[in-house]
């Protein structure tokens, strides 16, 4: 994925850096499994630190609180909702330990609790909140300089294992006997090598980008007969989910 873009200037971020200072910038959301490969370079093909899934949620839990306290005092309920309770709420949205994540996405959607109605007035808040509580922020360090056009070009893999995931999902119909036996007698036939063996591909870990190149590589054994790609444009604020 190449993401294509120039730092804004001082007088549109709320504290502006020192020009030349390093920053974190972040690229993109990816969903939250296991990457491998991941290659990141610079327009002029210098390789590129990343940040690790732990930094990024501390700095992403830190930059949310930031704003969310400036909300709180605007929606007055920062009496009712101090620095270190909202970086308590959103750390159990955005952390690595789930055990709250449910109570907590369900207080950010709630507006009558403190947490809620700091969030009420910032949709794009709560649907940030939202994706990455199921996702990670790709944070690269980069130096601050507003005029400068950057092109970053970022690559991962993302192991499938072909022999363990054949198509176990629920048909949207019940089977009759003969049609049960068929998909067994398909199953038997695919084992064998006889027939061709159907696949599912969970979703990928993709997040926003104006547009995403997909390499599907199959290993050397198996040959791809044709496959398909379903594309569902979902809304994080509404989760809402449109088909494409």
């Amino acid at each position: 994925m190449t993401v294509d873009f120039t730092l804004p200037p001082p007088d549109r971020l709320l504290v502006a850096p020192p020009r030349g200072e390093q920053i974190a910038v972040p690229l993109h959301i990816l969903a939250d499994v296991p990457l491998t490969g991941v290659d990141l370079v610079s327009e002029d093909g210098c390789p590129l630190p990343l940040l690790t899934t732990a930094e990024a949620a501390d700095l992403s839990i830190s930059g949310i609180a930031s704003i969310l306290a400036v909300l709180a005092v605007r929606a007055r309920v920062d009496h009712l909702l101090d620095g270190e309770a909202i970086a308590r709420e959103v750390g159990a949205i955005v952390g690595r330990d789930k055990t709250r994540r449910g109570e907590a996405l369900g207080a950010a959607d709630d507006p009558s609790t403190a947490f809620g109605a700091a969030l009420a007035s910032s949709t794009p808040l709560r649907a940030l909140l939202r994706d990455l509580s199921h996702s990670t922020l790709t944070l690269v360090p980069l130096a601050y300089e507003p005029d400068r056009r950057r092109v970053v070009k970022i690559a991962w893999d993302w192991p499938f294992y072909w022999r363990r995931h054949a198509d176990t999902r629920p048909t949207p119909y019940p089977l009759t006997p003969e049609s049960e036996r068929a998909r067994r007698t398909g199953a038997v036939l695919a084992f064998l090598g006889w027939s061709d063996t159907p696949l599912a591909i969970g979703d990928l870990p993709f997040g926003w980008a104006r547009s995403t190149h997909v390499e599907l590589g199959a290993p050397a054994d198996v040959e791809l007969h044709s496959a398909c790609l379903t594309l569902s444009q979902r809304d994080p604020a509404t989760c809402a989910c449109t088909d494409a």
